[in-house]
């Protein structure tokens, strides 16, 4: 076997450092024309073209898929490669033995997912194994899942060895063992599907299988299958399956490296990244020459206008299925609405929705609201309005928050209809079911100006409005916006929802700059605590002013307990100001002897822990997740004051309180704190409320106002009156 290398780097050396008998290499290709003309291991380094003049078996692409470019610099090469005539199946990737161990560790661990079960799922169930015995490590790993589900059916156990090679797991009473046999290709048939355990590949292995007939895989090639179909396409094919009528299209993102611009090259060698073109912004040094010429060019936008573009990070939240999501934001250029960023230009009336998901570059860093690539595809069909039809383009871009396993979490929170379409980051591959759009393999345009705006290649919106125009023609070429559309098949499991567990209170509650202030909050409530004996329990209001309904619920409460605390939400944006809100508690309460009220602090309903309380009224639709503000109460603030139960009055009307409540219900017990939701009182048929009172008072209805409110909240309100009329434009919160 003749086996041509592609790569002279850190990867080459490895490939020949650890290389056995696997063929003869004939030539060693590379792109940097500083290193061609230089040897490497023996062979002269050959610029890419000069395959052309080459008699080889397989080429070996070998780049560290984890460097900063990874896999898409291989898939650069690969598209490279099918230009310059070099068929399919002349191409295999090498990853070393260790890489390949930590890729399907990561795998099993990150994903819950296995080669096995990708097998499995895509009906290649009739297995045989061909391994190289000094591999032992790497044949453990793949074989035992293999074994391990019911669904598969191993038929042959081959080794590269001429005689019988023998397995022993470490837990041998539990696996048993395997023997392998050397290779015989007379028993396999054109059903089975050969799995080949190496890092290398004897090509003659392969093409026997494939003469016959039978699916070949090297195992590489079934580690990156199960990671794109765990990672997102899974996710998408279990929404085509389930509502017909769902189209969805996978794709690649475009390559710097195939930008072949001395722009491109420049910010590559320099290595401009995100981090490089925030410091010379922050510190107004447009001539850095660490930041892109895009922006220095740009004498239309501030530093600070660039700013919020290139280093607005976004805050986020977790629903009650665990999705994370995108704290909403109104900004300059970047907007979120509804947990996305804005697409402008969008319809108000439309008949399909086009998803867009992805990372950091469909969210559009680097672009205003109106630049991203979901916002010029919108444009674009407003224009166009394809097959007579209205779409509306959604952007599910994210910043992956560091892990790209939250792709399959954004994917299985949307909801498709009939005649929508799905569009989601994958790699090329065969055995999707669904049009693969390779923007990688795309001729750049020279005509647009810079397409790139840092070295790991985040693009600028040039590049955005070159892709809508690509994307669109892909589907209009694909007849996606007419016909009828395919019935996919899906082997119904629940899909697993993976990625790292946080610690709410050390990671997500709290930052280090809010440790000191809330261990001395902490500290505070113990010496409260210290005075009291007996069963304690608590409320926590924001009496938004003060009325019957939040005193009824006082007294239902302290009649239940030796002690109770009422805590006042402390955050200053409701209409009545928290000084105010809380003289009326304590006015208000003042009979009773085994109250005290308490200011509810940083770490009780507030804008640290419980953002979404103070824009209730906006989002009443949204489901939301109160689960940071509770488990820190029942963790931190509850301990501290040894309170065992936590009551809150019922709520009918309000959707974002009743998902608190819901919450609390669910976590609390959990810490040993009980929780009790109280009925509320009700007056004329109408339940007592602050809203309510709040209506009234615009109208100066006092009569009516004084049936809802105690005496000394009455007092207060009479002579506030106008103060109260003069703050309608703040957010009113209950």
């Amino acid at each position: 076997m003749q086996v041509v290398v592609f790569g002279a780097g850190a990867s080459g050396e490895k490939y020949f450092s650890k290389k056995g008998n696997e063929g003869q290499v004939v030539a060693v290709l590379d792109n940097d024309i500083q290193k061609q003309g230089a040897y490497f291991f023996g062979h002269k380094i050959c610029p890419p073209s000069e395959i052309v003049n080459l008699c080889y078996d397989v080429i070996v692409i070998v780049m560290d898929t984890r460097s900063k470019y990874g896999k898409a610099s291989i898939a650069s090469v690969q598209t490279q490669l099918a230009e310059l005539g070099v068929p399919p199946e002349k191409i295999a990737i090498y990853e070393s033995r260790h890489t390949l161990l930590g890729m399907i560790s990561e795998l099993h661990v990150g994903f819950g997912y296995t080669i096995a079960q990708w097998l499995y799922d895509h009906d290649f169930c009739n297995i045989s194994i061909y391994v190289e015995p000094q591999f032992e490590e790497l044949i453990r790993a793949v074989t035992l899942p293999i074994k391990m589900n019911n669904g598969l059916t191993v038929n042959n156990y081959f080794s590269s060895s001429t005689q019988p090679f023998l397995l022993d797991y470490n837990w041998r009473g539990v696996f048993g063992q395997e023997t392998y046999f050397p290779f015989d290709v007379h028993k396999i048939n054109s059903s089975e599907t050969m799995v080949y355990i190496s890092p290398f590949i004897d090509t003659d292995i392969k093409q026997a299988v494939d003469d016959i007939g039978a699916n070949f895989f090297a195992v590489n090639e079934l580690v990156n299958y199960a990671f794109y179909y765990i990672n997102g396409e899974e996710a998408i094919l279990k929404l085509v399956a389930e509502n017909p009528g769902v189209r969805a299209i996978s794709y690649a993102y475009p390559d710097i490296e195939l930008d072949k611009s001395d722009y491109a090259k420049n910010l590559m060698a320099k290595n401009i990244t995100i981090n490089s073109n925030i410091a010379a912004l922050k510190n107004s040094d447009r001539d850095s020459e660490f930041l892109c010429a895009y922006i220095k060019e740009d004498v239309n936008a501030s530093n600070e206008d660039w700013l919020e573009k290139v280093a607005f990070r976004p805050k986020t939240y977790y629903d009650e299925n665990g999705f994370r999501i995108l704290e909403d934001r109104v900004g300059k250029f970047v907007n979120i609405v509804s947990g996305r960023r804005a697409t402008a230009f969008q319809p108000e009336i439309y008949d399909n929705t086009i998803y867009i998901f992805g990372g950091c570059s469909i969210f559009g860093i680097y672009c205003a609201d109106d630049q991203t690539f979901p916002s010029q595809l919108q444009k674009i069909l407003n224009i166009n309005l394809p097959d007579g039809r209205i779409y509306k383009v959604e952007n599910c871009g994210q910043f992956m928050f560091g892990q790209s396993v939250d792709l399959a979490r954004v994917i299985s929170s949307v909801k498709p209809q009939n005649g929508d379409i799905l569009l989601y980051p994958g790699a090329p591959n065969k055995f999707s079911p669904f049009p693969f759009f390779n923007t990688s393999s795309l001729k750049l345009p020279d005509d647009y100006g810079y397409l790139y705006v840092d070295g790991p290649g985040h693009y600028s919106p040039n590049m955005q409005k070159f892709i809508a125009e690509k994307t669109f023609e892909f589907l209009v070429e694909n007849n996606f916006f007419e016909g009828q559309p395919t019935v996919f098949k899906y082997k119904t499991r629940p899909i697993p929802i993976c990625g790292l567990k946080w610690n709410l209170v050390s990671n997500n509650n709290v930052s280090a700059e809010f440790k000191g202030k809330l261990d001395e909050c902490k500290a505070n409530l113990r010496a409260i605590q210290a005075q009291i004996i007996g069963k304690i329990g608590c409320i926590v209001m924001n009496c938004n002013p003060f009325t019957l309904g939040h005193r009824y619920l006082i007294d239902y409460a302290a009649g239940k307990v030796k002690h109770l605390f009422i805590f006042v939400i402390e955050e200053d944006i409701s209409v009545f100001s928290f000084k105010d809100r809380f003289e009326q508690v304590k006015v208000g309460t003042a009979d009773l002897a085994n109250v005290t009220i308490l200011p509810s602090g940083p770490f009780i309903i507030s804008a640290l822990t419980f953002s979404d309380y103070f824009q209730k009224s906006s989002i009443q639709d949204r489901t939301i997740d109160p689960l940071r503000d509770v488990e820190l109460f029942a963790k931190e603030i509850a301990p501290c004051l040894g309170i065992t139960i936590r009551f809150a009055g019922e709520e009918p009307l309000d959707n974002i309180t009743r998902q608190y409540n819901d919450a609390m219900k669910r976590i609390l017990p959990q810490h040993g704190v009980e929780f009790e939701a109280i009925p509320r009182l009700e007056s004329d048929g109408e339940v007592v409320s602050a809203s309510r009172v709040r209506a009234l008072l615009e109208n100066k209805d006092f009569d009516a106002i004084a049936k809802l409110v105690p005496e000394t909240t009455l007092h207060y309100l009479m002579p506030s009156c106008n103060q109260a009329n003069q703050n309608n434009g703040q957010r009113i919160v209950a």
